[in-house]
């Protein structure tokens, strides 16, 4: 029973590793599925070993179990360092930017049940409340109940319909503005303009919601607003670190602060760049940038200051296995902690040499036909064709690159004109394109012009140079195959089996 300590110690632990995963998945309202999945087979493992324990002791020994045991300890206190790391992290974070309105003239934090979760020192009075009363409450109830004549955008409203006001707000993807018409308890009236903003969280679910504004015809306001104006840089920096999140929210921004060397990214960043969460450490992220990059990166970065804050470069970043460029524009701002705000665009352009010919240098990429069969709905019926051009390089040798580029420009626009709608057209490789028919008369056309024989091989007249482009064909429908990844690669199967034949085409079945 005493070496049973060991297996059991396990269970106890992976059992805490679980409830603080839990625990941390409620705070960011997401589930963590990996480290739960993790955690949870952990926990399964070891009350596997315990049960069985004789039977593993007497088949492989307890010095075998023991480093099994230890395994399974190292890999749950690794897992639980870092969930209290990136809770801890995230708290100071969350904290530093609530800190930047402590003293705006109103602004309150409400969860998705309109509960104060933040507020304003301002608000709170507004409230007639200290701050750390009104946290927890519901935010209607104190309103309705300090004020007993609310005009809100010019309607009465009283405690039993106030809340009516709030309830669109689950509903809506873009801010509500509404202004506020009561009497303090001295009998002044005050107005407040107010913006009451939906916060959603990566699976587009709402969770909370954000209202901030201003207000006049109040002496205490008026005083409120002279203190603001007379704060020192740094909440000025602060107040437009705020600014930058609510205004540009949709934008895929991050904020890079230079003191903790710590970057804050938003859902739209995540998104883009493939970022496992949104905080993450310069270090990690300088990780990523290509190394032939990174020295001009750095080199922009500590080059700013305070008469030249703002920067614009394009670098090479990692995303999955492959390096992307991505557009960067960002401002400095100086303060005790100076940070960065920047907004990052992934770049999605050819990487092929420009041939100065509008068809080629204006074809979507492999990544934009991805996303355009993944936008399709799968009930219309269409199709995908893969296009290689046999001979091109042979007319290179033979006439020089301008004629070949000339040559294959004119090919593409040819078969744009007479299949391609939308500009469904797009290149994935050198000699390598696809494209996409939507339009039943375009693919029995496509068909025929194929049995007839005449669009595999065109000839063409470029001065004194006769030149013929040879091509294949590969083309797989919908009806069968939905998935994208599919899509292309049978349509690529099937161009590959032309090769060697007379015949240059193929539909995949």
């Amino acid at each position: 029973m005493q070496n049973l300590i060991l297996p059991l110690s396990v269970v106890v632990l992976s059992i805490l590793l679980i409830a603080t995963l839990i625990r941390e998945s409620l705070v960011r309202n997401e589930l963590l599925k990996f480290r739960l999945s993790l955690a949870l087979i952990l926990t399964f493992s070891t009350i596997a070993i315990s049960a069985f324990y004789n039977v593993i002791v007497e088949k492989w020994g307890y010095l075998t179990l023991s480093y099994i045991c230890s395994a399974f300890i190292v890999i749950i206190g690794l897992l639980m360092f870092n969930s209290l790391f990136l809770s801890i992290r995230e708290k100071r974070i969350r904290e530093a930017y609530f800190h930047c309105v402590e003293s705006n003239n109103y602004f309150v934090y409400l969860n998705k049940r309109h509960k104060i979760k933040n507020i304003s020192k301002s608000f709170a009075r507004f409230l007639g409340m200290d701050k750390n009363d009104v946290i927890g409450k519901t935010f209607t109830t104190l309103l309705s109940e300090r004020y007993s004549n609310l005009i809100i955008n010019n309607n009465d409203y009283t405690a039993d319909n106030i809340k009516n006001i709030f309830n669109n707000i689950s509903s809506s993807k873009n801010d509500l503005r509404f202004e506020i018409k009561c009497l303090d308890v001295r009998g002044r009236e005050i107005f407040l303009n107010l913006i009451d903003r939906p916060i959603y969280s990566t699976n587009n679910k709402f969770i909370a919601h954000i209202i901030y504004g201003q207000s006049k015809g109040s002496e205490d306001v008026d005083k409120t607003e002279t203190q603001l104006n007379e704060k020192s840089t740094a909440l000025e920096m602060n107040k437009l670190r705020f600014r930058a999140l609510l205004e540009e929210g949709n934008e895929p921004l991050f904020f890079l602060n230079l003191a903790s060397n710590s970057i804050w990214a938003n859902d739209s960043l995540i998104e883009k760049l493939g970022f496992s969460g949104n905080s993450i450490s310069f270090e990690e992220y300088k990780k990523r940038i290509y190394p032939d990059d990174l020295a001009y990166y750095m080199e922009t970065i500590e080059g700013l200051t305070i008469s030249h804050p703002q920067y614009d470069i394009k670098y090479r970043f990692k995303k999955d296995y492959d390096y992307v460029y991505v557009h960067e524009k960002g401002k400095k701002v100086f303060g005790p902690e100076s940070e960065i705000v920047s907004v990052i665009e992934k770049i999605r352009a050819s990487s092929y040499e420009k041939t100065g010919l509008n068809v080629l240098d204006d074809l979507h990429t492999e990544e934009d036909l991805y996303d355009a069969l993944a936008s399709f709905d799968d009930n219309i019926p269409y199709e995908i064709v893969c296009l290689k051009l046999n001979n091109i390089r042979d007319i290179n040798e033979q006439f020089g690159r301008r004629t070949g580029n000339i040559a294959m420009n004119d090919y593409i626009r040819a078969i744009m004109s007479a299949f391609v709608d939308d500009g469904l057209m797009f290149r994935t490789s050198g000699l390598e394109f696809y494209f996409i028919i939507k339009d039943f008369k375009k693919m029995e056309s496509l068909k025929h012009h194929l049995e007839a024989g005449k669009i595999l091989d065109v000839g063409a007249v470029y001065g004194s140079n006769k030149v013929k482009v040879e091509a294949s064909m590969g083309i797989v429908n919908n009806h069968k195959y939905k998935d994208p990844k599919s899509l292309v690669k049978f349509a690529k199967m099937a161009v590959e089996l032309t090769k060697g034949k007379q015949k240059r085409y193929s539909f995949y079945e």
